[in-house]
């Protein structure tokens, strides 16, 4: 009598166990469908929004700067009538750095906060964002306060797009990204808009990118997205 008693509750206790993962995956799907419109804002990037399943990433690790012995592009900070859309960019994107390289604008938005006494500062709304705008020669494309639009600038999706992100430095024409706490630096390569984890070979990498595997992104796309842009 006792072994059948052990064995009912046992069964009792299995049953229980059963109708509360099944209960817990309902209410997590219940959930999943709640946030999902929640998560596709005004404003916000498709990939962000919609993000599709992509092959995981080598995990690029914190290295000590390299020296490079690159060959250094002249660089052209953003005057202040650069862009008439600025304080809605650093609203949806953070901090908001704009420097030219030769004749490529590249914006960095860094995905934090730039309000609150909070630390870290809370994410924006867009998360961090990269996009360049190729300019032709001898137009006003180049002129730091011409005015610029957000609408003209290819956005380059991060390899990780929620982590906040910093501009280290410019080398030539690859932009070194910090990628948060999370990663080591990541690089850009405006000229195809590729990212690479290897800034031990940078300079390898300024000669002969077509020697280096690209991280996993989605694809670049026209428009830095805003709030007032959404229908």
């Amino acid at each position: 009598m006792i072994k059948l008693t052990t064995l009912s509750i046992s069964l009792g206790a299995i049953l229980v166990l059963n109708g509360a993962f099944m209960a817990l995956n309902g209410n997590q799907s219940t959930a999943r469908a709640q946030t999902a419109p929640d998560a596709c804002k005004p404003g916000m990037p498709d990939n962000k929004c919609f993000p599709q399943n992509l092959k995981p990433n080598p995990h690029p690790l914190p290295v000590p700067p390299v020296t490079t012995s690159i060959p250094q592009v002249s660089k052209v900070p953003a005057g202040p009538k650069f862009l008439p859309q600025f304080s809605a960019l650093q609203q949806q994107y953070g901090q908001i750095n704009v420097i030219r390289v030769g004749h490529t604008w590249l914006l960095v938005g860094y995905g934090q906060s730039v309000s609150g006494s909070t630390f870290p500062p809370p994410s924006t709304p867009g998360g961090p964002i990269v996009a360049v705008d190729r300019c032709h020669r001898a137009t006003a494309c180049l002129n730091p306060n011409s005015p610029h639009d957000a609408s003209q600038f290819t956005v380059i999706p991060l390899p990780d797009p929620h982590t906040p992100v910093t501009l280290e430095g410019i080398p030539g024409n690859l932009a070194i990204i910090g990628d948060g706490a999370h990663y080591g630096p990541i690089i850009l390569d405006m000229s195809n808009e590729h990212w690479y984890a290897s800034q031990t070979h940078i300079n390898q990498l300024a000669k002969k990118p077509q020697s280096f595997t690209p991280l996993v992104t989605h694809k670049p796309f026209k428009g830095i997205p805003l709030p007032s842009q959404s229908t």
